[in-house]
């Protein structure tokens, strides 16, 4: 996996004089293959949705050369969908994200998201039946998050995925909290649910060290 340092050297040389927004190519924003690494094409809020107005299309060499075109405006990019043997690469910038995929027939597709990985949205005291609070269970401050309608739980992942600044999200029915504090208390609440980033970047990442020999 490339890391940030090496991103930020890379991506300058192929867009010419173009310099990408640091907050945007935060520390923990990544590249993941959320839908699996088998045959897939991105879609929007369900699996028929593919609006051209969500992407824009280009040739590509590679996956690669096609995730740095999403990247020369880091901004705007929610990730790419790649065909290998065609060349063909969609630049998505879909402000709410990619947040379904279809397998084809036609092979060959991928599609990646950039962001704040899901992988890394964690269950905060089992996740279900539990609302997110702030320092305690009474703690929940409007300010500590924006309000947005979804259709289901990936959709509500996939706006923290896209979002500046993502500390966790909290679903119910077709709202979604995404969370720009740090989520450190729950409550029991039927219907709910709690997730806590703690991806890269965050204060609750925890790395696995290899162990020290003699």
């Amino acid at each position: 996996m490339m890391s940030l340092a090496r991103l930020l050297v890379i991506v300058p040389a192929l867009v010419g004089s173009t310099v990408p927004d640091a907050s945007c190519l935060a520390e923990g924003r990544d590249w993941e293959a959320w839908a699996g690494l088998g045959n897939r094409v991105c879609r929007g809020h369900t699996v028929d949705e593919s609006d051209p107005l969500d992407y824009n299309v280009t040739n590509a060499s590679t996956l690669e050369e096609c995730k740095a075109k999403c990247l020369e405006d880091p901004c705007k990019c929610k990730g790419v969908e790649y065909n290998s043997v065609s060349g063909r690469c969609e630049v998505w910038h879909r402000e709410a994200g990619i947040s379904a995929w279809r397998e084809p027939e036609v092979k060959g597709f991928t599609c990646q998201r950039f962001g704040w990985p899901a992988k890394y949205l964690i269950p905060l005291d089992g996740g279900a039946g539990r609302a997110c609070r702030g320092d305690t269970e009474t703690d929940n401050d409007d300010g500590y998050y924006r309000v947005e309608d979804v259709m289901h739980m990936e959709d509500c992942r996939a706006r923290c995925v896209t979002a500046v600044d993502c500390k966790g999200i909290e679903f119910s029915g077709n709202r979604c909290e995404i969370w720009t504090r740090p989520i450190l208390a729950t409550k029991a609440l039927t219907n709910f649910t709690c997730l806590r980033y703690e991806g890269p970047g965050s204060s609750f990442y925890v790395t696995t060290l290899a162990p020290i020999l003699p």
